[in-house]
């Protein structure tokens, strides 16, 4: 039998997906979109080649890493690499096992709408703080899309949902 607690903790549960869900602003960057929460700051000065950086705001005064989710495109044909999404796959994995790779991938695969995707997910060292990164990526028509979530791992437990519904909302138009 389902308890009256169980019943409102659903509710509750329910009315803040919807709240969140609601309260998301929409970036549109040439044939992209991505949605986020309002308190974010987004960055389209092309920081580190980027084409947008989302970052969460501080946690504390010490805050060591502000959570945040980047976008990049590069035509993979003009910079002579003429691979496919697999092969875009396989050389990202190569990449990240040469570096400070803590622990192994989690990687999949999918659809968004009409087009193919990989993932990783893989917890790395960055200036002696552990970090964990998500990296979403498509190649269509020799153009790479690469959608990348980087917080530190201790805190991924607080962002799972939210990045997961950044991640989700992601859209090639």
């Amino acid at each position: 039998m389902v308890s009256i607690r169980s019943i409102f903790q659903g509710l509750f549960l329910l009315m803040f997906c919807l709240a969140s869900a609601q309260d998301l602003k929409t970036l549109k960057v040439e044939d992209v979109s991505i949605e986020y929460p309002p308190r974010w700051e987004v960055d389209t000065s092309g920081f580190i080649n980027s084409k947008f950086i989302i970052r969460a705001p501080a946690d504390s005064k010490n805050d060591r890493l502000k959570e945040y989710v980047m976008f990049n495109k590069s035509n993979l044909k003009k910079n002579g690499m003429n691979m496919d999404l697999e092969q875009f796959h396989q050389r990202n994995k190569f990449a990240h096992t040469k570096n400070d790779l803590i622990g192994s991938f989690d990687e999949h695969s999918g659809m968004k709408g009409n087009h193919p995707f990989k993932a990783l997910n893989f917890n790395t060292s960055i200036g002696g703080l552990k970090v964990n990164v998500h990296k979403k990526y498509f190649v269509i028509n020799g153009i790479a899309y690469i959608l990348v979530f980087m917080g530190e791992t201790s805190k991924m437990g607080e962002y799972y949902d939210i990045k997961n519904q950044i991640i989700s909302s992601f859209k090639i138009e």
